[in-house]
């Protein structure tokens, strides 16, 4: 009478069994003997079956594939890039977070031994610290080559005519008659000793008490051995003259010396050799050439006299322009007209300078054409008077063509 004790209490898989409980007993079966729902697809051309199943005819699916071309892409503005394709919408992509400035520049740094890039990695040049361009050249042994250490060698072709590497050398080098001479098979080139300067140089003090400094060099400190230590009682403490005297006097009293034992030091211009005795108005180097050397200043002053003289009587005309735009014979050009016009009137002077420049009379001048150019200029004469007469045959091919004129006061 109790409706409820037939119920199945359980169902489950036990182990490899499939397990069923009632309140009477619990029944098995092997799970393996149920067999299992797997089933295979197959596609035969276009068939689609299913294991133990039926199958479908897939052919009215052929022609509907997903295939599909972009079609367009367009930059709208300056960051919304849009997108088109086949059979479809377009759409758009917002690139302003791509934005850096429009650049991918990058700088460069190098710290110590470390290479870095902005934005990226660094690399350590450690490595290469030992990686020189220290080269040597030198001759690699045969005539006329050079090598450079790690490189190439290079044959230098100098033209020596008689073939003998010795006779170009340096066969000697002295001081002859206050001249620096180098001679070699050439011949002797000479420069004065005198241009070349000297190596004087001046000892002083700098202004600190024992320096002792040469110019254009260092200074030395000199330790004076003073027994009281006291270093202000060595100094000089009045220079005078006294009557007749020089005086001196320091720490240690007062030392006279007649100024009259000086002497003067008056001389006359006959009286003041020179340092080096000179050829002035020769081209000789010494009396046993038979020239004559001044060895005082009043022989340099009588020496050079009259040569000063003769340079103050030559002088040029101004610049004055030729006609040579055309040929022509027997033109004339008043040199002397054209000089005493352009000083009269010059364009400019200097504060306080008289209007004109003084002159020289036609009669007081010779005249004389010292060079023209025969290519432009021909049958070239100049009277006493300083008139020119010349023929144009050709005209100039430069600016650099002229008549050069020098005037002589008589």
């Amino acid at each position: 009478a109790d409706p409820t004790n037939e119920y199945n209490t359980a169902f489950a898989v036990n182990g490899a069994n499939l397990e069923i409980t009632d309140n009477g007993s619990t029944l098995s079966v092997p799970v393996s003997s149920l067999g299992t729902d797997d089933q295979n697809l197959n596609l035969a051309g276009n068939a689609l079956s299913i294991e133990d199943g039926n199958s479908v005819d897939l052919s009215g699916y052929l022609d509907n594939t997903d295939d599909q071309n972009l079609t367009g892409a367009t930059l709208s503005g300056a960051n919304v890039l849009q997108i088109d394709i086949e059979g479809g919408a377009s759409t758009t992509v917002d690139l302003s977070s791509l934005d850096d400035s429009g650049t991918d520049d990058q700088n460069l740094n190098l710290a110590a031994n470390t290479l870095s890039i902005e934005d990226g990695n660094s690399v350590n040049l450690s490595g290469y610290l030992d990686n020189t361009d220290a080269q040597t050249l030198s001759t690699s042994g045969a005539a006329g080559d050079i090598s450079i250490s790690g490189g190439n060698t290079i044959a230098i072709n100098v033209n020596d005519a008689d073939a003998d590497p010795t006779n170009e050398r340096n066969t000697a080098f002295a001081v002859n008659a206050g001249n620096l001479q180098i001679t070699d098979s050439g011949g002797t080139l000479s420069v004065p000793v005198s241009s070349l300067g000297t190596d004087s140089q001046t000892l002083s003090t700098n202004g600190t008490p024992g320096h002792i400094a040469i110019s254009g060099g260092n200074f030395t400190t000199i330790n004076v051995n003073d027994a009281d230590s006291v270093i202000g009682n060595e100094y000089n403490t009045a220079f005078a003259v006294v009557g007749a005297n020089l005086t001196i006097t320091d720490g240690g009293g007062a030392r006279s010396v007649a100024l009259s034992s000086l002497g003067t030091d008056d001389q006359y211009d006959d009286e003041v050799p020179l340092r080096t005795p000179i050829d002035v108005d020769d081209a000789g180097k010494s009396v046993a050439q038979g020239y004559v050397v001044e060895n005082n200043v009043q022989e340099v002053i009588n020496a050079i006299a009259p040569i000063t003289s003769k340079a103050a009587r030559i002088f040029y005309p101004p610049s004055i322009a030729v006609d040579a735009s055309t040929n022509g014979t027997g033109r004339t050009l008043n040199l002397y007209t054209q000089y005493t016009a352009q000083f009269a009137t010059p364009a400019v002077a200097s504060a306080g300078a008289p209007s004109a420049i003084p002159t020289y009379t036609a009669a007081e001048l010779y005249y004389y054409v010292t060079y023209y150019d025969p290519a432009v200029f021909a049958n070239v004469s100049i009277n006493a008077s300083g008139v020119m007469t010349y023929d144009v045959i050709a005209q100039p091919s430069t600016y650099n063509s002229l008549i050069n004129v020098v005037f002589v006061v008589k």
